[in-house]
């Protein structure tokens, strides 16, 4: 058992400095500074209870012509035995006094460093998920994110790092009066610390166990809500349709009671070594009495024992704390190792720099050279030996059957995908040189624009606060969008908001706020990923006036399903089974290829 504790304390140490990489350098000054307030606490608390020895044997009839109290009857100016006891139940008092105020004080510093290293770790770990690879990002699980910058990150700090330190402090405290009452009785201090440290190991032992199990219940109970959460409000529509809403009602409903389940039994096993002590205090207090009164003379037996008292009275109170926090610790220890496992799993992993290590725009044509791709967990090339050029300043379309590699290929010209073999390159540089170069140059609408819940012109203007935006490049990608007609419709302009997800707009509506969001930055390369495919007949007409507009001033990439889409751009690229099968003008490729020719006569691509 002595072996297992111990492999699973080196875990946590193991841990914890796996997290403190979150923290960027802060945690040094914060444990020194931990150090010293909880050892000046300590000694504010041993100050007080070293008072109540002289207090108490004053009390029973001590010579006060000597000794400390022949000093203090010289400072004093006298020897009566109630100025003594004034002047030492003052400095008992104000110790006390001191050691209570410095206390809260220190408590308070404690919370605000340690939330304050929740807050920069949870930054930090979002940075990471932001900052993680697109194939990394697809393969990691939403409801673990909510759950490890959530329950897992509280854990680890509120339980784990706060509960070390809060029971380093008890500990000095525990260790400082232990020392003073030894010195005023060593048989009944050690009497004491065995009877207690028994009690306190025995409880510890016996619910150990129970702690384990507890924050494995937490920690599921919060991950199996998350999953119910998901389906229940991204998923609406089709909860809605197919009748299934209550049934992730019902299973957040079975995660929470778990939780709370879970959450009841944590609280009572915190609470029961308090009420364990409370009977041993009683039980050890007697033991002590026997103790002195068989070792001592009454007198001094009823002045240690007095003394012991005032310490229980400080030392019950810390070891009930110490204990409770302990099975807090054991508690948040499995947060800790899901955040710990985290960050290990993304120290391992390739990140992207969104930032350009160069400002200047790219130009020139996109070059794409023998590009082979699979996935990292398959076998299978999905694009075999792709080569093609995509001229400056002519529209080109990337079309083919579901699975032909299309929609992979455009992920490797955005720079969301790595190529396996091969090179891409824009001018003759390569795109995944500066992959923050890339993207500034990059205008995309994507086939669902995403909507943030703030108003037209924060969801144009993506991600700039209302001092940052440039109203010249707004009133300009608006006319580009010929988003005018929205802007005047709605009742406050730009300065309505569009609501979650753009509750209140049409399907061309957002896809000319998506347009209008990706001309913004005057991107040099403009990019429309099955923009018009979930369009209607008229929509998608007007839109798609809307893109051959914008491909006569800038390089257009699009790639669609429908036919009617990519009539009229310069260049079609005919994708199947992985490989460019043609490319060349639209009529050309309908020549050239039958199974193009047969998707122009069904009238759209399938």
């Amino acid at each position: 058992m002595f072996e297992t504790n111990f492999l699973k304390g080196r875990w946590v140490i193991e841990d914890l400095k796996v997290v403190r990489t979150l923290l960027r350098g802060q945690s040094l000054k914060w444990m020194i500074g931990a150090i010293v307030g909880s050892v000046f606490v300590a000694g504010l608390d041993m100050l007080g209870v070293f008072m109540l020895l002289p207090l108490m044997q004053l009390l029973t009839g001590v010579d006060t012509s000597s000794g400390i109290y022949g000093s203090v009857s010289n400072f004093l100016g006298t020897n009566e035995t109630q100025s003594l006891v004034g002047f030492f139940a003052l400095i008992a008092g104000i110790s006390f006094l001191l050691k209570s105020v410095a206390a809260v004080a220190f408590r308070w510093w404690l919370l605000g460093k340690t939330k304050l290293m929740e807050v920069t770790a949870t930054s930090e770990l979002l940075s990471r998920y932001v900052s993680a690879t697109y194939q990394s990002h697809r393969e990691r699980e939403i409801a673990s994110i909510h759950r490890n910058l959530g329950y897992s990150a509280s854990q680890a700090f509120n339980s784990v790092v706060l509960g070390l330190i809060s029971n380093f402090a008890d500990l000095i405290t525990l260790v400082g009066i232990g020392v003073i009452l030894t010195i005023m009785s060593p048989l009944a201090a050690g009497a004491a610390v065995v009877f207690f440290g028994l009690i306190s190991v025995l409880v510890q032992v016996l619910l150990k166990k129970h702690h384990h199990a507890v924050a494995s219940d937490l920690s599921k109970s919060d991950l199996e809500s998350w999953n119910a959460i998901m389906p229940s409000i991204n998923g609406f529509r089709d909860s809605r349709l197919l009748g299934k809403s209550q049934i992730f009602v019902g299973r957040y409903k079975q995660a929470k009671l778990r939780s709370a389940a879970a959450a009841r039994k944590f609280s009572l096993l915190s609470e029961l070594p308090k009420y364990v002590m409370e009977i041993g205090l009683i039980a050890g207090i007697g033991l002590m009495a026997w103790i002195l009164f068989a070792t001592s003379t009454v007198a001094e037996s009823l002045s240690i024992l007095a003394v012991f008292a005032g310490a229980a009275a400080r030392m019950i109170p810390t070891l009930n704390k110490f204990l409770a926090t302990a099975g807090g610790v054991r508690t948040g220890r499995d947060g800790l190792r899901i955040l710990a496992d985290e960050v290990r799993r993304m120290d391992s992993e390739p990140t992207v720099k969104d930032v350009p290590k160069e400002d200047s725009p790219m130009s020139g044509d996109l070059v794409i050279e023998d590009l082979s791709f699979r996935y990292p967990d398959s076998e299978d090339f999905v694009l075999k030996d792709v080569s093609l050029d995509i001229p400056e300043g002519r529209s080109t379309a990337i079309v083919g059957s579901s699975g032909a590699g299309k929609s992979t290929l455009l992920d490797l010209i955005l720079g969301l995908q790595y190529p396996t073999t091969g090179t891409i390159t824009c001018g003759g540089v390569n795109i995944y040189a500066d992959e923050g170069r890339w993207f500034k140059n990059l205008g995309v609408v994507p086939q669902d624009v995403y909507i943030l819940d703030d108003t037209l012109e924060a969801n144009i203007a993506y991600g700039l606060s209302n001092a940052e935006v440039d109203k010249e490049a707004l009133a300009n990608a608006i006319a580009l969008a010929q988003l005018e007609g929205l802007v005047s419709e709605l009742p406050e302009g730009l300065a309505t908001r569009l609501g979650e997800r753009g509750v209140r707009l049409s399907g061309g509506q957002r896809q000319r706020v998506g347009i209008a969001r990706a001309l913004y930055r005057n991107p040099s390369y403009l990019v429309f990923d099955e923009a018009t495919s979930a369009l209607d007949n008229e929509t998608e007409r007007k839109i798609t006036e809307t893109i051959e507009a914008l491909s006569r001033t800038r390089t257009v990439i699009i790639v669609a399903h429908r036919l009617s889409t990519v009539r009229n751009v310069d260049n079609v690229v005919f994708m199947s089974h992985g490989q460019v099968a043609i490319q060349g003008s639209f009529d050309e490729v309908r020549r050239g290829n039958q199974e193009f020719a047969r998707l122009v006569e069904l009238g759209r691509l399938e």
